[in-house]
């Protein structure tokens, strides 16, 4: 399914970059293919949605004519390994091996961007300190994304 297309459309000027979002969101639920959350992208350098193997996005068309050029494109979802930090003991706050509070909030908004994302039981040594394996796929875009925000908690 890599790069078909499977729906193309446009949108006049009249819909603004603060309406976008939401116009791929209403258009992808009419055309059976739902995203939950649409965005600009800069390494896109557009507004997208992202769902497990499709993407949504639209691109401005020059000033003349104006407007949108909306499209719905599949791809092959990749899947990525990964580790995340946990506490080797319990505290006061967590568990031992249980994930933060703030990375389990970021796994459910990167699930609205498209990914589908797995924290695997059992905690594993990694360079010496604790971890626990996630496994995540979908777009590489959104992996690298969130590949970055795990590596910065750290």
């Amino acid at each position: 399914m890599e790069g078909k297309l499977l729906f193309e459309t446009t949108l006049t000027s009249v819909v603004h970059n603060n309406e976008i979002a939401a116009e791929l969101v209403r258009i992808a639920k009419e055309q059976n293919l739902p995203v939950q959350k649409a965005k600009f992208y800069k390494p896109l350098e557009k507004y997208a949605g992202f769902a497990r193997d499709y993407i949504i996005a639209a691109q401005k068309r020059p000033p003349l004519p104006g407007g949108w050029i909306v499209r719905i494109e599949g791809f092959e979802p990749e899947e990525r390994v990964f580790m995340v930090n946990v506490e080797r003991e319990d505290t006061r706050d967590r568990k031992a091996g249980e994930l933060r509070d703030l990375m389990l909030r970021m796994f459910d908004e990167y699930r609205k961007e498209g990914l589908k994302i797995t924290v695997v039981d059992g905690i594993k040594e990694f360079y010496g300190n604790p971890v626990r394996e996630v496994k995540a796929s979908g777009h590489p875009i959104i992996l690298e994304m969130l590949e970055d925000f795990v590596e910065n908690l750290r």
